[in-house]
């Protein structure tokens, strides 16, 4: 939980901010204003891996203790397909 917080607090800022003045990631193409912008595209893939692996790891943290209940084999089966439906 702590690294998924962690996660939007540190990524939101810099797609707040990826260009300067802010208003130029919308109106660069009119060349009316000056402005730098970041690698949009870099930002994004880095993001995104990033939202992979945390979504990967919500996945599988919680299966080794599915494992541990006091069920029968066909329905720990069942639940942890449940979960495993995420990868999807």
């Amino acid at each position: 939980m702590g690294l998924c917080c962690a996660y939007i607090v540190g990524i939101i800022p810099p797609f707040i901010w990826q260009c300067t003045p802010i208003p130029f990631s919308w109106t660069f193409w009119s060349g009316d204003q000056r402005g730098k912008c970041l690698q949009v595209n870099a930002l994004a893939w880095a993001a995104s891996s990033i939202n992979v692996v945390l979504d990967v790891a919500v996945i599988v943290v919680p299966i080794p203790e599915l494992f541990k209940l006091s069920l029968t084999r066909k329905k720990k089966i069942q639940i942890i397909s449940m979960f495993c439906v995420g990868f999807l």
